[in-house]
């Protein structure tokens, strides 16, 4: 079957890019539909919202292995942390040595980017923000 020339895949037909491993590429290939095209599927945001309702649906399941005294301490506790992994979030330690560095470096790409005039009054707003 020959495409008809209207179609995106006419335009390329016969046209790849050599790969070192000996495979080739077509051009312009991976890039996946259209956003909101019928063939586009599901946005992720449906698909985080359908498994957080299934994570949900499932939690006296893990409420049920942290309970049991009969199963080992190791599934009691594998169970307890995913249920605080997911309900209190993951603890990001940042020292202050960090905080100080991050600080300087957003100060220094504030004056070698903003104009003198504006750099200056907001890092004296800046100024006041981490100091109080």
């Amino acid at each position: 079957m020959t495409p008809r020339p209207d179609r995106k895949s006419a335009t390329w037909r016969g046209q790849v890019i050599p790969q070192p491993h000996g495979g080739a590429l077509v051009p312009g290939a991976g890039r996946g539909p259209t956003p909101g095209a019928p063939n586009a599927g599901r946005p992720p945001s449906e698909v985080r919202a359908a498994l957080r309702q299934a994570f949900a649906d499932r939690l006296p399941i893990l409420t049920g292995i942290a309970d049991d005294a009969m199963l080992p301490p190791t599934d009691r506790l594998r169970a307890l942390e995913v249920m605080a992994r997911h309900g209190l979030g993951t603890v990001t330690e940042l020292g202050v040595d960090d905080v100080r560095d991050k600080l300087a470096a957003t100060v220094a790409a504030i004056r070698r980017t903003v104009p003198p005039d504006v750099a200056a009054p907001l890092l004296v707003e800046l100024r006041t923000v981490w100091t109080t």
